[in-house]
């Protein structure tokens, strides 16, 4: 996980609820300094941690949790019951049909609706994810709407993507940052 402590450009760092794609990119190109330069902290649930581990980040993750950068939030039992109608959602449009293959990223998006944990984003990797929590009739109500991201600069892409494939990531931190800022 190495590579040197990146500042943000405003200086001011964001919280935000992060899915497993975006983490584990991260974590496999040895560059969650660049995740931690633009956020304070990144809010998980079990179930982002349980595939993250299964994906071999168990170390990665664990440090990051112990270090403050990952909290784990569980969800209570109706906001459960509104992640399996939001993954019902995202398997509607998905490849894959299962709504419990959907249940870490379903249950990422309600978690954006914690007005206490006051995230300014959303990182989600899969493309049926994002129109969902996009979407203007929003199966769940009170998910915020999702503004569409911001350009990173080419060089930063660049050096990151060689930097991943080298690694042996298939995709890279930059194709998930700046994440989806929620408009409230």
């Amino acid at each position: 996980m190495g590579g040197k402590r990146v500042a943000s450009r405003s200086g001011v760092k964001l919280r935000a609820v992060a899915d497993t794609g975006p983490l584990l990119a991260a974590v496999q190109c040895g560059r969650v300094d660049l995740l931690q330069a633009f956020y304070e902290v990144l809010f998980v649930t079990p179930a982002q941690v349980s595939v993250l581990e299964r994906h071999g980040a168990s170390e990665d993750v664990q440090r990051l949790i112990a270090e403050g950068f990952l909290v784990v939030v569980s969800l209570s039992e109706e906001e459960f019951g509104q992640a399996k109608e939001v993954a019902k959602a995202i398997a509607a449009r998905a490849k894959t049909k299962d709504f419990e293959a959907h249940l870490p990223e379903a249950q990422a998006i309600v978690l954006t609706m914690r007005s206490d944990l006051n995230a300014a984003h959303i990182l989600l990797e899969e493309s049926a994810a994002r129109a969902v929590a996009r979407h203007p009739a929003r199966p769940v109500p009170g998910v915020p709407r999702l503004a569409r991201p911001g350009p990173l600069h080419a060089t930063t892409r660049q050096v990151a993507r060689t930097r991943c494939v080298r690694g042996g990531a298939q995709r890279t931190w930059t194709d998930y940052l700046p994440s989806l800022p929620l408009l409230r």
